[in-house]
């Protein structure tokens, strides 16, 4: 009996040892599991270097990139037959009779804007009668009108000496009427200044006064002026700015205006390539007197 006593007392003793010691090994995992806190004191932060992007070159700073890019070709404004007819008949071909009749009565400013588009149906003779009546009123537009159809002999016998001596009435009148803001006036004596005719040719200063006369709303002017960026006269050939000004001179009721913004439709000249709408503007042109461009009108 004392032997198993004993026996017993030993194993439970063992027992015991056992349980203890998985009680502390449990103890020291758990610590060492546990993050301990680490003192900061006197510890810098690194910075580190971020990596440098490299950006593309369209994205880089660049002066040049600053720059404003020429606008697009502004799409044309077509009115619609309704509209058509209204511009048609503000035209200087729809208040032919008016405007003549107006000339006729001694207001000279009518002479020179119904005998061009007369010109224009091949009614030279009558024109030139317009522009003699207008030219002996003092009006420089009707003198520098008479002027060109002396020159090339339409209407009236050709006589360059007597044309020059026009071109210079004209440039007389059209100086003095532009001081005092008639656009026609300004107009007749830019072209003259950018041709050289009866005056010393000055292309920059064309260029001025066809660009305030345009924006006094005067169609012929914007007409002018859209073939000096056309051909490079005074300015930069920029064919996006000849069709803008010749649109603009087409709402203005200018034939020769349409007929430029269709022919640029036709080419593709500084706009993209239409037959449809250049047809619309021949159309128009044509509505407006402007009878070579009746041909060019039908489909």
């Amino acid at each position: 009996m004392g032997e198993c006593r004993g026996s017993v007392r030993r194993a439970r003793l063992l027992f015991g040892v056992l349980v203890m010691g998985a009680l502390i090994a449990t103890g020291c995992a758990a610590r060492l599991a546990k993050p301990q806190p680490v003192a900061m004191k006197n510890v810098r932060p690194v910075k580190r270097a971020s990596p440098r992007i490299m950006q593309p070159p369209s994205s880089r700073r660049n002066p040049v990139a600053k720059r404003k890019a020429m606008p697009a070709p502004r799409p044309a404004i077509l009115p619609t037959g309704a509209g058509r007819a209204r511009l048609a008949r503000r035209s200087a071909w729809g208040r032919r009779l008016s405007l003549e009749t107006g000339c006729q009565s001694g207001e000279v400013a009518n002479c020179q804007p119904v005998a061009r588009v007369l010109a224009f149906q091949g009614a030279t003779a009558r024109a030139a009668a317009l522009y003699a009546k207008g030219c002996e009123g003092n009006d420089g537009p009707s003198c520098f009108g008479l002027a060109r159809l002396l020159a090339m002999g339409q209407g009236v016998p050709k006589s360059p000496t007597k044309a020059q001596a026009m071109y210079l009435k004209a440039a007389k009148l059209s100086a003095e009427a532009c001081q005092k803001g008639h656009p026609a006036s300004c107009a007749a004596l830019g072209w003259m200044l950018r041709t050289g005719l009866a005056v010393e040719r000055n292309t920059t200063r064309a260029l001025s006064l066809l660009t305030l006369a345009c924006r006094r709303k005067h169609g012929e002017a914007c007409f002018m002026l859209g073939t000096c960026h056309a051909f490079g006269d005074g300015t930069p050939v920029n064919p996006v700015a000849a069709v803008s000004w010749y649109q603009r001179s087409c709402r203005l009721g200018d034939p020769m205006g349409c007929n430029a913004v269709a022919y640029a439709y036709a080419h593709g000249l500084g706009v993209a390539k239409s037959p449809g709408t250049a047809r619309v503007h021949y159309g128009l042109a044509c509505r407006m007197g402007h009878k070579k461009s009746c041909r060019s009108a039908r489909p």
